[in-house]
Order: C-alpha cells, then structure tokens, then sequence
C-alpha cells in the first residue's frame, strides 16, 4: 500500500494506526531506539491525516515491553493491540495488552 493510498483511506473515514515505521520488533530495542520508532510513526500518521492524538499502536510482531507502553503513553497513544487471539473487556483489561481477531483467525468458505 503506498502513502498515497493510505491517505485515501483515511480521507474516506477509515481509522489508521500506527504500526511501527521500520517495522521493529520493539521488545529488542533500547528506549531510545523505541522512542525514534514512535516519533516516525507518528510523524506518518500525522502526514497522512490520521489522529496523533488518542492514536492507537498494533505492536509490529506483538512485541513490545515496559519501555514501549511507557514511552505510548507520553505519545498520547490510547490503546496497545498485540497478536494474542481473543475479545476484551475495556472495563479491565490494560488497554495497552489488548487481544484481537486476525482475518487469518476465522474460517474460511
């Protein structure tokens, strides 16, 4: 998908959040590095018109650690999606840990 096309995307109402700039594996960066990684994304979401502000992240191969969730919620990111299968409750479960369906999670016809 080009930058272009994301931009249409969210032109047309589509919700775009972030998922990383270089595609990291966040758990294996150091906190600078990390923070770089956010700043990029954000910068590209901004760019493309996209909330900066309450954003959310799907960590880029589920990883993440206690500097990732720190450092998002400096960025005023909302919410973390990592790539554990389930539902959620919002009413307690850590917004930052938050489980999801994946297209490839459901049977196919």
């Amino acid at each position: 998908m080009s930058f272009g096309d994301t931009k249409k995307l969210v032109h047309n109402g589509m919700y775009v959040g972030g998922h990383g700039y270089n595609h990291l594996w966040m758990d294996k960066e150091d906190r600078k590095s990390q923070e770089t990684e956010i700043e990029l994304t954000l910068e590209f979401l901004k760019n493309v018109g996209a909330p900066i502000k309450k954003w959310i992240m799907c960590y880029p191969f589920g990883a993440y650690n206690s500097e990732t969730l720190s450092l998002l919620k400096e960025k005023n990111c909302s919410a973390g999606l990592t790539i554990k299968i389930g539902a959620n409750n919002l009413a307690k479960d850590n917004l930052f840990k938050l489980k999801r369906f994946d297209t490839n999670d459901f049977p196919k016809y």
